[in-house]
């Protein structure tokens, strides 16, 4: 059978989606990612064929225009007492940028999709286009959750509703309900119902050579420090620098695992702290005690499979939800600014509840199947 995945060009958007197509291909299905620019890199770099949807675009000057999207103050976090799928970001017009990537991927992900014919389609909950072409030549789309979240209401103002028109000029005039739903969240956190697809959350964070430290334990803790690959460039690493303060009061190790940001903007580091670059999330935290984070979904999730306390600085985008659910489920804080000091990092490495309760969530999500057993039923829908 033929798998065609749709996603936006992001990390956050592709990484999550890898193990179902790599069990997927090594079943014996052909596997195509569909995708536009850089999207197309990730894609091929994490082993898969990929077909950009719209070679050319000047995905930058999208990302450029779009940046206010991002702004921490347009977003908030739920009211006290409120689940985070309550209320959604305020969004009215829809979302500038993954609007604009839907209409730039709009024709050609429908037109991949006549010419290779997938008999089935998976799409990121924003590779909206997945509905477009699943809609037009009646291919069931299966819906891949990210994160914690299975419920799909904030599509319809975010993205669908601004693509109306996109939509009806292929006679599509309603967006197709999912014919299945493959749901990674552990269920004593999942916001929303349960996915007819359960799927343990097993973490694709990309490749590359570990450094020799990060292949064994330091003498003390070991912290990592990330900010995922959006909010480096859209925020800076202003963030961070509390962190980088209170580490000369705490005696434990802090990886820096910012990509390719430059981080002398944070000055003279500590002895304790080293800027390491690109390094594999999931391979960082296999020798690390806690995390300190953006609260991105594939970040949240990486750590709860790890079985890490997390401390979350959420910035913007659905970062809020995920800290509020991690502060709600026991396995990690996210301190007001007034307590991002050395004493709430050292509070959360002594913190046994926190410690007790991320590996209840970890033994959850290995309980749950794994991908190569999905695969089959996602298959089966075609």
């Amino acid at each position: 059978m033929r798998i065609l995945f749709v996603s936006p060009p992001g990390h956050g958007h592709l990484f999550p989606v890898v193990p179902a197509a790599w069990a997927l291909r090594s079943a014996g299905h052909e596997v195509l990612v569909a995708s536009v620019g850089w999207g197309t890199t990730i894609a091929t770099q994490a082993g898969l064929s990929a077909a950009d949807t719209a070679p050319g675009a000047d995905l930058m000057a999208v990302f450029r225009a779009s940046a206010g999207a991002f702004r921490p103050e347009q977003w908030k976090a739920p009211a006290e007492g409120q689940a985070p799928s309550e209320e959604q970001p305020p969004r009215s017009g829809g979302h500038p940028l993954f609007c604009k990537l839907g209409e730039l991927m709009a024709d050609g992900t429908v037109a991949l999709a006549e010419q290779w014919r997938p008999d089935v389609i998976v799409q990121s909950p924003l590779g909206v286009t997945a509905s477009l072409a699943g809609g037009k030549l009646g291919i069931p789309v299966v819906m891949h959750a990210f994160g914690l979240s299975t419920n799909w209401s904030w599509l319809d103002d975010m993205v669908y509703r601004p693509l109306e028109e996109v939509f009806a000029r292929h006679g599509v005039t309603e967006v197709p309900t999912p014919a299945g739903v493959v749901d990674v969240a552990p269920a004593s956190m999942r916001v929303g119902p349960p996915g007819d697809l359960p799927m343990q959350y097993v973490p694709f964070n990309g490749s590359g050579t570990l450094p020799e430290w990060a292949l064994r334990r330091s003498g003390r803790p070991r912290i990592a420090v990330t900010l995922g690959t959006v909010a480096p460039q859209v925020t800076g690493l202003s963030p961070l620098q509390w962190i980088i303060d209170a580490a000369r009061e705490i005696d434990a190790e802090f990886i820096l695992a910012l990509g390719n940001v430059d981080a002398s903007t944070l000055g003279k580091l500590p002895e304790n702290v080293i800027a390491a670059g690109w390094v594999p999330l999931d391979a960082l935290l296999a020798t690390s005690a806690a995390v300190i984070h953006h609260g991105g979904s594939g970040t949240t999730m990486t750590a709860l499979a790890a079985g890490v306390p997390q401390l979350v600085l959420p910035q913007g985008a659905d970062q809020f939800y995920n800290a509020d659910s991690v502060v709600k489920r026991g396995v990690g804080i996210a301190p007001a600014a007034e307590a991002q000091n050395a004493a709430t990092i050292g509070a959360l490495l002594e913190d046994a509840a926190i410690r007790s309760a991320t590996t209840e969530v970890q033994a959850e999500i290995r309980a749950m199947p794994l991908p190569w057993k999905t695969a089959p039923k996602i298959a089966a829908l075609g």
